[in-house]
């Protein structure tokens, strides 16, 4: 009778000590887990006050390599409308070509790319709008 009082105090020791131990599954590790940028390459060129090309898209949350060439003889300004904040314009010298990176988290399919002024390209950042949707 003894021997089953102290496996009875080893399964209740036991069962306290795993209880205190912290909870965690493969399906919670995995969503904690930053999930791999797609990276994409757009390469622009100006040529006669014309951007080319004139559509552009991307994945959501992938990292957007911008290379831009300059034909023109005089100096243009390119705008990413709703990315203000994390590309700023970008000065693009006459007969220069310069890179850019931007990281696309605002999926979208009517946003545009702007040349000193003008929309010049649609841009779409193809993912899920809702919130709740990115699992």
């Amino acid at each position: 009778m003894n021997r089953f009082l102290w496996l009875f105090a080893l399964v209740v020791v036991a069962a306290l000590v795993l209880r205190a131990l912290p909870r965690t599954s493969s399906n919670d590790t995995a969503g904690r887990l930053p999930a791999a940028r797609v990276q994409v390459v757009w390469r622009l060129e100006i040529r006669e006050g014309k951007l080319v090309p004139d559509v552009l898209s991307a994945p959501g949350n992938s990292r957007a390599q911008l290379r831009v060439a300059n034909f023109d003889s005089r100096p243009h300004t390119l705008r990413l409308l709703g990315y203000e904040d994390l590309l700023p314009d970008i000065q693009v010298p006459a007969r220069d070509s310069l890179t850019r990176f931007v990281v696309l988290e605002r999926p979208g399919d009517d946003l545009a790319m702007e040349l000193d002024g003008r929309r010049a390209a649609r841009v779409a950042i193809l993912g899920s709008h809702m919130v709740g949707d990115h699992r």
